[in-house]
């Protein structure tokens, strides 16, 4: 029997829902993303350290500040 486990922040930032999620099976990560998930072409995935996540989150907002500007 596989054991899941699920972490997520959802939040939101210019007006669309995303979401920050890291998922542990057997106490593996298999999937640490974040997503733009109004616009499913945004999703970043990242590594166990923080610059990881920072650089994702830093990438994801640049994506959503390119799309409202246009």
């Amino acid at each position: 029997m596989y054991k899941v486990e699920r972490n997520q922040i959802k939040l939101t930032y210019k007006g669309q829902n995303i979401s920050i999620v890291q998922h542990w099976c057997d106490g593996e990560s298999v999937v640490q993303e974040c997503a733009n998930i109004d616009n499913y072409d945004q999703i970043y995935g990242f590594g166990n350290d923080l610059d990881s996540l920072i650089n994702s989150l830093q990438l994801l907002r640049a994506a959503i500040n390119t799309e409202s500007n246009q």
